[in-house]
Formats: C-alpha cells, sequence, structure tokens
C-alpha cells in the first residue's frame, strides 16, 4: 500500500494507521518583503517550504494524547512520506497548535475536527 506516513525523533518514527480522514501538503515560501525609496515593492524570496495538515473525522482521548506527547516535546521531529511511485521522501518537521472540537458519545470521550499541522523548518 503506498501514501503511507510516519512520525517521530529520527531513527524511531511511528507509523500512522488509517483513521486520518484527509492530508493536506502545501508548499509555502519564506519572504522578506519591503519598499526601496522609489515606492516599488521589492521581494526576496528565503526559502520555500512545506507544511502538512493531517486531520480525523473523529478521534479518541487515547490518540489525541499520544499526538499532544510529540506536541508537548517541543523538538523537531522527522516525518516520512510515502509517494504513489513507493519512493519515501522526508522532513525535520515541528508540530503547530493543534485544533480540535470535543464530541460526546457515550462515556467516551471523541474529538471531531482535530487537525495536527506539521511545518518543515
Amino acid at each position: 500500500m503506498n501514501g503511507r506516513l510516519w512520525l517521530g525523533v529520527e531513527g524511531s518514527e511511528t507509523l500512522f494507521e488509517t483513521g486520518w480522514s484527509g492530508f493536506l501538503e502545501e508548499d509555502y515560501a519564506i519572504e522578506r518583503k519591503g519598499r526601496v525609496a522609489n515606492g516599488d515593492l521589492v521581494i526576496d524570496r528565503i526559502a520555500t517550504k512545506k507544511r502538512f495538515k493531517l486531520t480525523y473525522k473523529a478521534i479518541t482521548q487515547d490518540d489525541l494524547d499520544l499526538m499532544m506527547t510529540e506536541y508537548n516535546r517541543g523538538t523537531t521531529l522527522n516525518f516520512k512520506v510515502e509517494r504513489e511511485d513507493l519512493s519515501v521522501d522526508e522532513y525535520t518537521v515541528v508540530f503547530k497548535p493543534i485544533k480540535r472540537t470535543r464530541l460526546m458519545a457515550m462515556e467516551l470521550w471523541l474529538w471531531k475536527g482535530a487537525s495536527f499541522t506539521l511545518e518543515e523548518v
């Protein structure tokens, strides 16, 4: 199966099992902008980096706790993305703050709309 994802400390990455409902990958530019004396806008592109977002329709508190552990670690992580041709790209990333909405279903705590954003450093 292709399209697998791994995240963790380099050399100890964990495979993301199925359960996520969406995977967004985007490029974003790091730029320095400013106006020169004649009023022209000058833009210096410093780098183009990747941003990844995993979304879940619903996630349990236990699974959320695992993700929060990685978020709270506050260090860079290694993220691997398996491509269609079965090659694997690796990125050094940091977690951005985690978004979620509480959903009550019987006694089990569930979170809907949970999304985890990873930004390449």
